[in-house]
């Protein structure tokens, strides 16, 4: 079973406001584990992020939401930003979507990889 891990975004990203950013999808005949997933609060004022994995590219829900307006403080407060354990080691299946959105847009940067196998 090969393996490859890749970083996201794929490009510079903040995370808009409601319904969010698509972080990764997992494409068609493969699957992927989350690795990492943290958020960098590039502002002077405290955000929150929120995070879906939605199952086959679903609407956001209360049943797909890992993490709920979690505060991301600003960055000298937190110079390495937010890591959402609640997302790393899931397995997200061809077609699933990882998306997150703040509460300001432009203020929240996303970081994070996924290992990719089929």
């Amino acid at each position: 079973m090969p393996a490859n891990v890749v970083p996201f975004p794929t490009a510079s990203a903040h995370l808009a406001t409601t319904p969010g950013t698509d972080l990764y999808t997992c494409p068609a005949g493969t699957r992927a584990r989350i690795d990492k997933l943290t958020f960098l609060n590039t502002t002077g004022t405290g955000r929150t992020v929120t995070v879906h994995i939605a199952r086959a590219g679903a609407v956001n829900a209360d049943n797909n939401q890992i993490w709920s307006a979690v505060p991301v403080p600003i960055e000298t407060t937190a110079p390495r930003g937010v890591e959402c354990y609640e997302a790393e080691g899931q397995v997200l299946n061809p077609t699933d979507v990882l998306r997150a959105f703040a509460d300001a847009a432009t203020a929240i940067t996303p970081m994070g990889s996924v290992t990719e196998f089929s």
